[in-house]
């Protein structure tokens, strides 16, 4: 997009935006911004053309009695996305997406091109594919400092307590008021391309003084919701009734209808699913099957599995022993510690969901605690470029 372009369609954005600030918010007010909305849309999709991003929806939701929550980013995320996020590291690009405006973000003293801005920041943060690696590796962090493995079979079970923690997370490692390094806030190229930074900033800056009466930004996000879930979904007709009175509580404090709308598809999730059972006897490929999973036997480690069985598992453990020795920065052990997890997640579902001989058990088991001890063998090594040693407290030995 050129710059005369990229010009128009921020004066348009801003134009509609400074329309919906002076409408105000009493029921003739509220009736001329439901009027500026598929303006709205149209400008964002014009504005975004060249990443491909569409804008499905935008919600005005009127906000007087709840805690701010500013920009809501909904990109869709089906059963079979959430586990390729969660479980595999197939690359995922969501495109698609409804946007939530809170009134509050209108009622601060922001200008027009401050909350064009806000909104431009985080509809190409959220969608940015590099949050993808960002929440994945939070899950594996959370993986190894609990000593635990991702429960495939419970991954997609109970998809919709996985999709729920993905959002909740997603907005977390976007949003602009957790962004407390400038470096990280320009690393987005749409605050390049369509030269927002000085209105970006400024924006953050009263948004944490103004509304969270700080100095300083949210700082690191809290993924509180991202690691209740591996407590919940191991366990969930013992956590079920006290998982669904939190998500209940969760809605009386927010005026966001998507996060209301994602609560409550939860709670009847975990209402439905504590009364199914699972099926069991099945190994993973079939079981894939049975859930109508079918593509998931044709990505590259469980095609590997379906085909050569665990024994490309054993294969691949020595040559990941090998790219242990050779870490040096905190991308490699990540990386590595992603290639771990997935493997060490098939071999305890092989172990604990099939009728084993003692000896086969014997050689799996084995196998296991090997992948674990080499799991933690990442821990002793000096490790640079710590981005994520803050996000899990309890998680110094990482530091």
């Amino acid at each position: 997009m050129n710059e005369l372009a990229v010009q128009e369609n921020m004066d348009k954005l801003t134009d509609i935006i400074n329309q919906i600030k002076t409408s105000g918010n009493d029921s003739e007010g509220l009736l001329k911004i439901a009027s500026f909305v598929n303006d709205l849309k149209s400008v964002l999709n014009d504005t975004f053309s060249d990443e491909g991003y569409n804008c499905l929806d935008v919600i005005y939701t009127l906000n007087t009695d709840n805690e701010y929550f500013g920009v809501i980013v909904n990109p869709p995320i089906d059963g079979l996305t959430a586990f390729k996020i969660f479980a595999t590291g197939e690359a995922i690009r969501l495109a698609s997406y409804q946007l939530e405006l809170d009134s509050k973000l209108f009622a601060n003293n922001l200008t027009s091109e401050e909350i064009a801005a806000v909104i431009l920041f985080e509809i190409s943060s959220v969608l940015d594919p590099n949050q993808i690696t960002n929440i994945r590796n939070l899950i594996d962090l959370h993986v190894l400092s609990d000593d635990d493995v991702i429960h495939l079979r419970d991954s997609i079970n109970y998809n919709q307590l996985i999709i729920y923690a993905l959002k909740d997370t997603l907005r977390k490692v976007s949003s602009i008021v957790y962004k407390d390094d400038e470096e990280d806030i320009l690393a987005n190229n749409t605050v390049q391309t369509l030269n927002i930074k000085d209105a970006l900033i400024s924006a953050q800056e009263k948004l944490v003084n103004d509304v969270y009466g700080m100095s300083d930004s949210l700082g690191s996000p809290k993924t509180y919701v991202l690691q209740s879930v591996f407590l919940v979904y191991s366990d969930l007709s013992g956590y079920a009734v006290s998982y669904i009175d939190t998500l209940k509580e969760a809605k009386q404090f927010t005026a966001s209808k998507l996060i209301k709308l994602e609560l409550d598809k939860t709670i009847d999730a975990i209402s439905r699913a504590t009364g199914v059972p699972v099926k069991e006897g099945l190994d993973l490929p079939k079981f894939f099957e049975s859930k109508a999973l079918y593509s998931l036997n044709e990505l590259g480690l469980f095609k590997s599995l379906k085909m050569s069985g665990l024994r490309s598992i054993e294969d691949d453990y020595y040559e990941l022993a090998v790219q242990v020795k050779s870490i040096d920065t905190e991308d490699d052990a990540l990386y590595i510690l992603r290639s771990i997890n997935s493997r060490l997640s098939i071999l305890e579902d092989y172990i604990y969901n099939n009728t084993l001989k003692e000896y086969e058990k014997k050689k799996w088991i084995a196998l296991a605690k090997m992948y674990r001890e080499l799991r933690n063998t990442i821990l002793e090594k000096k490790i640079s470029k710590r981005k994520y040693s803050d996000i899990f407290q309890d998680f110094s030995d990482f530091e």
